[in-house]
């Protein structure tokens, strides 16, 4: 197997749809070049699942939350590197299964799994983690009328009640979540009762919460996972718990090119929080990180397509001429990027950059700026960190509402049409929460490596849509 070869074949799916035609009698459309990309860095994301690996014992197993970024190469690359997959839903398990990922490390935790889904994964004998007690009265009636034994390893999972992170949406340990068993003393006994009842649930799961949580908030609500563990094997046996799947959540830092929290520093205060997650070896440990993984080892690029000046006369634009007519390959953009401060510059020294990407690629970043934002950096389309004053900035997206926007007052440089706006760490949540609002088309995304001889490889992994692959998602042809 040759370095890349796990991502370096072709994109699948669109093949030359652009060149197509939406019915007939529509002339067939010119191939655009790209307007705007995804650019992950491979090596990176090898990294740092190495970096997941050293940071643990041999006894823990890793997973890639596909929520994250359900792209085909991480999935690859995770399964390569001897990872398994979370799925939030039954198509990121299918996915994760048909792309290798060996049944026994993939965790199956939709809050919403219907009865045909887990028969299936009863069937293909992957980890199911139970949202409710309800639940598992559901996979007790299958497995009685399936009338045999399940190789399905079923966990139950557990809201430690710890509360709310710095962010509300993703805060799932409060009394109010819509996720898992609260840790009620009554829901405590309701839990052993159930492991006293079923021999086929084995597992403990929670997830604390993500981005917004410190690594000592994590650690105390897994602590309590572990207690009730201990309670469960105290009353029912040593060993009744096989293993603990204690969640991802790790959040990311994105104020620098800094990686911060390390994996290590996540294991530290875990060994101080819940020593038994590492003595206890006869108990699987199971993480689900997400975020940690992915987030800072991807950008997102894209061409400025206009550039309206304060007065919105787009003066810019019209002086810059020809600026729009070439694209640069994305894979040329470097540099290292500053944070992007609050600007405290005059409004009448303004500009607002439109470009080919907004809330259908940022929809967290765009609808709630105040917790979700990102740095970002100029280049000119030859790649060129862009120089000179800082003026107060506005990056807009091209759909058809005011808070379409990437970044509103950010200090950046004068910009011409046809320069690069860099949207730094992307990897997460991104792609994944891609919206069709205005029926945009998903971007390209490239992956990059160096091989041994020090060069750099550059593919596209994925194919941006076409025109057709749009209007047949709106059932037009």
């Amino acid at each position: 197997m040759s370095e890349m070869q796990v991502f370096e074949g072709s994109a699948s799916g669109t093949g030359g749809a652009l060149n197509g035609r939406l019915s007939k009698g529509v002339p067939s459309l010119p191939r655009e070049p790209d307007n705007s990309a995804v650019v992950f860095d491979v090596d990176a994301l090898r990294a740092a699942f190495a970096a997941a690996k050293q940071a643990f014992p041999p006894h823990w197993n890793h997973c890639v939350a596909v929520k994250s970024c359900p792209l085909s190469v991480v999935v690859q690359e995770a399964v390569r590197a001897g990872l398994g997959i979370e799925a939030a839903s039954f198509v990121e398990l299918y996915m994760g299964l048909a792309l290798g990922c060996p049944a026994v490390l993939a965790a199956f935790d939709s809050p919403a799994k219907t009865d045909g889904e887990l028969e299936m994964a009863l069937a293909r004998g992957v980890l199911i983690n139970a949202n409710s007690l309800v639940e598992l009265d559901r996979i007790d009636a299958i497995i009685k009328r399936q009338g045999c034994a399940t190789s399905a390893r079923v966990g139950i999972r557990l809201n430690p009640l710890v509360g709310a992170g710095s962010i509300a949406e993703l805060s799932v340990s409060t009394s109010t979540s819509k996720f898992a068993v609260p840790m009620t003393p009554a829901n405590v006994q309701a839990v052993v009762d159930s492991f006293r009842k079923w021999p086929w649930l084995v597992a403990l799961h929670t997830h604390v919460g993500s981005q917004g949580y410190s690594v000592e908030q994590l650690a105390e609500g897994i602590a309590v996972l572990c207690e009730i563990a201990d309670v469960i094997d105290s009353k029912l046996g040593k060993g009744r718990v096989t293993l603990l799947d204690i969640g991802g959540g790790l959040p990311a830092n994105y104020d620098s090119d800094e990686v911060s929290p390390t994996f290590h520093e996540y294991a530290a205060a875990l060994k101080k929080a819940a020593p038994s997650l590492f003595h206890n070896t006869e108990r699987i440990v199971v993480t689900e990180f997400g975020r940690a993984f992915v987030a800072k080892v991807a950008m997102t690029v894209s061409k400025v397509e206009y550039v309206r000046s304060s007065d919105g006369s787009g003066a810019e634009g019209r002086a810059a001429g020809k600026a729009t007519q070439q694209e640069e390959d994305p894979s040329n953009v470097v540099g290292s990027p500053g944070k992007v401060p609050e600007s405290s510059l005059p409004v009448e020294d303004h500009q607002t950059l439109v470009t080919h990407i907004g809330a259908d690629l940022f929809l967290r970043t765009s609808y709630c700026p105040g917790r979700y934002s990102h740095r970002l950096s100029m280049y000119s389309r030859n790649g060129a960190a862009l120089g000179g004053s800082a003026i107060r900035t506005d990056v807009a997206g091209p759909l058809c509402f005011q808070g379409d926007y990437v970044a509103r007052g950010a200090s950046l440089p004068r910009a011409s049409p046809g320069d690069l706006v860099v949207v730094h760490d992307t990897g997460a949540n991104t792609l994944s929460l891609f919206s069709r609002h205005c029926s945009r088309r998903f971007p390209s995304v490239y992956g990059y490596a160096r091989n041994a001889d020090g060069t750099v490889c550059v593919r596209l992994v994925k194919e941006k849509e076409s025109v057709q692959d749009v209007a047949r998602f709106w059932g037009a042809c």
